[in-house]
């Protein structure tokens, strides 16, 4: 089964007189049989370019109308009309109008906490260094907690941990300088590998350079000997030449 998409493209195609009926007949073939969009299939094939059927593909989107039970959208073709066509997927009945955007969700009513207020928390104090405090020397008292009033994006205040006091006395040296820890031991590794791989393969790329360069120098000076191989027996013919025609000129001139 063709689907409506490359059948609408089909006929605006033919309507336009793009390309001949029997190359559009056999891209929309290939198309069916690899299950490609026509309009793909001309690009790859470079029947046509992208920017000469996206003026087709936007007058191919006028005949779209969306389904009104699955949603998808069929193109109609020539002839056709929204209260006959079907939709392509579902066979149900397709939307009247060219656009049929999907109903937009109902927001969710925020639900405000109901109830009475948590109780406030009682923390008992502490005496020095986070010891409970010795009888007779304080009794352990509450410390309200203000509690988070019922409504939305409000939560509740927690309770606040029972702090301890540190011990006084001299303060130490701040520490500096410490052990490097494990990322930063693998990254200097990691650095010092790849600046040795580096210098590895300049060394390698120098020493092809030069094997190369003298390969070149070889190359020319047995050129230029070759060349002055030939330009010397050249030399020596051409003379051995000149000579041969002036003997064979001498008895000429004496006789004359």
């Amino acid at each position: 089964m063709v689907e409506s998409a490359n059948l609408a493209l089909y006929e605006l195609l033919l309507e336009e007189g793009r390309l001949p009926r029997e190359r559009l007949d056999a891209a929309l073939e290939e198309a069916e049989r690899r299950g490609l969009a026509l309009e793909r299939l001309l690009v790859q094939r470079r029947e046509l370019t992208s920017e000469g059927v996206d003026p087709v593909l936007r007058r191919r989107e006028e005949r779209g109308r969306v389904c009104t039970s699955c949603r998808l959208v069929t193109y109609l073709l020539t002839g056709q009309r929204p209260d006959d066509a079907r939709c392509e997927y579902c066979g149900g009945r397709l939307h009247a109008g060219r656009e049929a955007p999907p109903p937009r969700p109902t927001p969710r009513p925020t639900r405000v906490r109901s109830g009475p207020a948590p109780r406030a928390a009682e923390i008992p104090t502490t005496g020095r260094f986070g010891r409970p405090a010795a009888p007779g020397k304080g009794e352990p008292q509450a410390v309200p907690v203000p509690a988070a009033l019922p409504g939305p994006g409000r939560t509740t205040t927690r309770a606040a941990r029972p702090t301890t006091a540190r011990a006084s006395g001299p303060a130490g040296p701040p520490r500096t300088g410490g052990p490097p820890r494990d990322e930063e031991l693998a990254a200097r590794v990691q650095a010092l590998v790849e600046a040795r791989a580096h210098e590895a393969v300049l060394r390698h790329l120098e020493a092809q350079a030069a094997g190369a360069r003298a390969e070149v120098e070889a190359r020319v000076a047995t050129a230029a000997r070759a060349l002055e191989e030939r330009l010397e027996g050249g030399a020596r013919a051409l003379e051995a030449r000149l000579a041969r025609c002036e003997e064979a000129l001498a008895p000429d001139a004496l006789a004359a």
